[in-house]
């Protein structure tokens, strides 16, 4: 298994240390990666009410009320999309914009 996230290196290196994990974990800050992708998007994407997400077009960004893959797993969790944006420290609209990669979209 290997992780990709847009945090610092350092940052994730001294988090994965302190979980004592053993894992591979690289940084895509500073790169398209995410982007190239599909699990990152843009504003004007956003906007747009119909982006790419793993290789696959949606009609809203994944996480969004309007995504119901993700908005089940919001209601299990019993928060609503807001709740988890706030967690993290940021607005809806700046959380929708990274969703998870899927390893479906590597095969």
């Amino acid at each position: 298994m290997i992780a990709v996230s847009r945090a610092p290196i350092a940052a994730l290196q001294d988090y994965k240390r302190r979980m004592v994990w053993t894992f591979t974990w690289a940084s895509s800050l500073y790169s398209d990666f995410n982007y190239d992708f599909n699990t990152s998007f843009t504003e004007e994407q956003q906007r747009s009410g119909s982006i790419d997400y793993n290789y696959s077009a949606l009609g809203a960004t994944p996480g969004s009320d309007a995504d119901s893959e993700g908005h089940q797993d919001h209601d299990r969790a019993g928060l609503d999309p807001g709740e988890f944006a706030a967690m993290t420290g940021t607005d809806l609209p700046t959380y929708t914009r990274e969703a998870p990669e899927s390893t479906s979209s590597w095969q």
